[in-house]
């Protein structure tokens, strides 16, 4: 059988999976989804805070949705809402994280939504670290939702970012980046979505 050209995509939010994971997907290649998962804001920032679970699972499950094969109405239930805004598939992935362990997470997704078997959900890391950008006057902000929606002035620029503290990326994350025939970076904010995944400790030096 002939390799499938091997690509890996970088990103988180809504960008990455739409733009780029749902056309992949159409065509005979391998796609290695490497997911951010250190929000701190929206239903799985809130739930990764109340369950103690180190990583949040919304940009993996946002991945997943996107390479998925099953019928519409499954992926709807998947997306479904609560009135207090938590998401039906962080609350499954919290509890597969909390039952099974993080590490058998991809797995159970790619069985219940019908995802190829070629295809990978990878964690960037399952460290737990927050998110922070140093600005120009000096002040650090913490957290990828404070850096993306400011609090803070919008006008100063930020000069660095950096994980607090330093985590290490998932091995098979590592191993998928070296491998690769292609990488794909973003679409997404530079600032909270990719540096996140570009901070920890491995990745760069793997993409490279």
């Amino acid at each position: 059988m002939k390799k499938l050209p091997h690509i890996v995509c970088l990103g988180g939010g809504n960008a990455m999976p739409k733009a780029v994971l749902e056309g992949l997907k159409k065509y005979p290649v391998k796609i290695s989804a490497i997911s951010a998962m250190l929000d701190s804001g929206g239903s799985a920032g809130k739930e990764r805070e109340l369950f103690k679970t180190k990583v949040s699972f919304g940009d993996i499950r946002r991945a997943a949705l996107a390479l998925s094969n099953a019928p519409q109405e499954k992926k709807e239930l998947f997306s479904h809402r609560f009135e207090d805004g938590t998401v039906l598939a962080n609350a499954y992935c919290t509890a597969t994280a909390l039952v099974y362990g993080a590490e058998e997470l991809s797995e159970d997704l790619k069985e219940d939504l019908k995802i190829a078997q070629h295809h990978q959900l990878l964690p960037a890391t399952l460290g737990n670290a927050t998110l922070c950008a140093k600005l120009e006057n000096e002040e650090i902000v913490r957290g990828e939702t404070n850096i993306d929606i400011p609090k803070h002035d919008a006008n100063l620029r930020i000069i660095k970012t950096f994980l607090e503290p330093a985590v290490k990326a998932y091995p098979p994350a590592i191993k998928a980046a070296q491998e690769a025939d292609l990488i794909v970076i973003g679409p997404g904010d530079l600032y909270s979505s990719l540096s996140q995944i570009l901070l920890v400790r491995g990745v760069s030096g793997a993409i490279r």
